[in-house]
């Protein structure tokens, strides 16, 4: 019985090992860590998804619920969203994978100001009294 208990506790760590990605997310023109951005691990045969912020510093892990083909998205508001090639993760394998992302430069459309008294729609004339 001892010797059966000792043979499944040799095992265990090796069933529980998990599949790990990290990386850095960063801003492509300045090369700065880019905190806040959503990283979503995408599993490329169930669409299962594990999403994480990255911190302060734009690091990110994630642990992935099994061995298999996968792709990571980036998200948040400022940014372009990206997506990574596909890439195999193997049962066990911790995978090293950095993303960079583009800032989004919105564009405004022009406003006019002008000075004097407001003229409303279908407003002919103001009484002052």
């Amino acid at each position: 019985m001892a010797l059966a208990l000792l043979a499944l506790l040799l095992c265990l760590p090796s069933a529980l090992a998990a599949q790990v990605v990290r990386g850095v997310v960063r801003e492509s023109a300045s090369g700065r860590p880019a905190a806040g951005v959503l990283v979503a691990l995408v599993d490329a045969t169930s669409a299962e998804r594990r999403t994480v912020l990255t911190d302060e510093t734009g690091q990110f892990s994630i642990a992935a619920p099994r061995a298999g083909t996968f792709t990571i998205e980036t998200k948040r508001i400022g940014v372009r969203p990206a997506l990574t090639p596909s890439f195999s993760l193997a049962a066990g394998q911790t995978r090293e994978i950095d993303v960079s992302v583009a800032a989004v430069v919105p564009r405004l459309a022009a406003v006019g100001a002008w000075a004097g008294p407001a003229r409303l729609p279908g407003v002919v004339g103001v009484v002052d009294h």
